[in-house]
Order: C-alpha cells, then structure tokens, then sequence
C-alpha cells in the first residue's frame, strides 16, 4: 500500500510523508533505528490507522469526504486544513515504537481486526504498551486516549464521519 499523506483527501492512510518522518528522525536518539528499518511507511501507515482508532480527537472532522480523522475544525489555535505538528510528532514517535516493538501486535495484544468497517479488538491488559507516555502528551491537547478500566482501549471501532 503506497503511502498517501495529502491533507484532507479521500484516500489519504498517514499524517506524514516518509520525508518528514526522515527529517524528524535526523537528529533523534533513536535515529539509526529508524533510518534502518525497512517497513517506515507501513509504519506510519499503521500509527495513523492507531492514532485515529485509539484517540478520541477534540473538534470535528473537516469535512465528510476526508479518510482521516484530521483536519479537523472548532479546535481553538488550529488552521482547519492542517494537521498539527504536535499530531504529526505523535505519528513520528508511534511509527518508532511500531519498528521498535514488533511483538506490540502479536497475536496475544491484537485479538481481532477486522477490515470492512474496521474493528480493531485489543487485549485489555496489553494495549498500555501500544501508546507510549511520550505519543500520549503529544496528542493531550488535541485529544484523548480512548479508556476503560485502567485505561485500557476496549473494542475500539473506527468510524468514518
């Protein structure tokens, strides 16, 4: 699947394009994990995919066609056709941790996935790891992580608006 990062579009699959993600990654500790991993697109693909099904997003989508969940309007301090950057770093920084980790999706943390409409089911006890302390302070003033008991996502579903 190529990786489409056009702002608003119908067929858009990640908030970044891998340019960005290289450049953000240029001076980063984790610099050479990233640079020799040899799934970054898939990765940035999937951490938009986590980020839209596992964040509850402030405001409301732009506009009705957009595959995404941003760009998004009524957010104070937000131009309506851009993706903030603290939202772009969070996708950087999961992309990271989704190459890091490649147990975080092993049959034992994603229990069911299903495709038409997307239906990501996770195993409560696991999902802590799949959104680290540092992707969660990103997105805290655009949104929140979806929780239940002990902050564990349960039977996240993706809904396109």
């Amino acid at each position: 699947m190529a990786l489409i990062a056009t702002v608003g579009a119908a067929d858009a699959n990640s908030y970044v394009t891998l340019a960005e993600a290289n450049d953000y990654f240029l001076n980063h500790p984790y610099a050479s994990t990233w640079s020799s991993a040899d799934n970054r697109e898939e990765a940035l693909i999937y951490a938009t995919i986590l980020l839209d099904t596992m964040v509850t997003w402030f405001g409301i989508t732009q506009t009705t066609t957009q595959a995404l969940q941003w760009p998004r309007s009524n957010i104070e301090g937000v131009n309506e056709d851009t993706i903030p950057i603290p939202v772009k770093y969070a996708t950087h920084e999961l992309a990271l941790h989704l190459v890091s980790n490649s147990q975080l999706f092993d049959e034992e943390t994603l229990r069911e996935l299903e495709v038409g409409p997307i239906n990501l089911k996770f195993n409560v006890d696991d999902i802590i790891q799949v959104l680290p302390r540092l992707v969660l302070a990103f997105i805290s003033v655009y949104g929140q992580a979806r929780t239940g008991n002990a902050g564990a996502v349960q039977n996240v579903k993706l809904i396109r608006v």
